[in-house]
């Protein structure tokens, strides 16, 4: 029983990073974020999981446009963790997670999954997970930035047979995670510009008044004229 108990601490930890799919240096659409740390709570304590997120928002958009986003994000469970999950029993791990994101400087959450992912005797533990974010609806011009956020996570762990270990108040688990402080959690920046209707507007504006400006300096010249032949008429005279 004691084995089983420390299975949930580990497991949790685990599979939270895995379904760590926060959306998260001004980065091209279509980058990667650099590798971010995370505090995870656990029984056993805090524990630090690294991860690398990507989206697949466009490199440009336009104002007034939609786009939905794709996630994905691999994290990496420290080698002693993930040898002692397995330890105890662990052959596989899933679960789901909400994920807070800020895009363009407003908290979003999104609904991920993360898949079954093997949990190997040695050596660290990688899990990828991907899911829809939230969808990109620029409304000004700018680089619309995507960064990562915080998350919590729900987590199941299975054994060889494939039967789901369930313990009683901690399995299946929810461990929450936060970012570490003082890090560059850009994922990717999107180019919004103006609409083409709007460019063109202004473009016709501008030669508008260039015509009113050419034709007061023609009325001018023309009552200056008209001013003069009088005066001359009466000198001949």
């Amino acid at each position: 029983m004691k084995k089983k108990a420390l299975a949930c601490p580990f497991a949790a930890a685990t599979l939270m990073a895995g379904s760590l799919l926060a959306f998260a240096s001004t980065s091209p659409a279509n980058a990667v974020s650099g590798t971010l740390s995370y505090d995870c709570n656990t029984a056993l304590g805090p524990q630090v999981f690294t991860a690398v997120v990507d989206t697949d928002a466009p490199e440009t958009m336009e104002v007034g446009e939609g786009a939905p986003v794709n996630v994905t994000s691999t994290v990496t469970v420290p080698a002693a963790m993930a040898e002692t999950l397995y330890a105890i029993g662990a052959r596989s791990i899933s679960g789901t997670a909400v994920v807070t994101s800020t895009v363009g400087g407003e908290e979003v959450t999104a609904n991920l999954t993360v898949p079954s992912t093997p949990v190997a005797a040695t050596g660290a533990l990688d899990t990828v997970a991907s899911g829809a974010g939230a969808p990109l609806a620029p409304t000004e011009a700018g680089d619309l930035t995507i960064e990562a956020g915080n998350f919590t996570t729900t987590i199941s762990v299975f054994n060889e047979a494939g039967e789901e270990i369930v313990l009683d108040g901690l399995l299946p688990a929810e461990v929450s995670c936060a970012l570490q402080a003082d890090q560059d959690a850009v994922v990717d920046t999107v180019a919004v510009t103006a609409p083409a209707d709007d460019e063109d507007d202004a473009g016709n504006e501008d030669e508008g008044t260039g015509d009113e400006g050419t034709e007061d300096t023609g009325n001018e010249a023309g009552n200056d004229d008209g001013a003069e032949l009088p005066i001359g008429s009466n000198s001949g005279l």
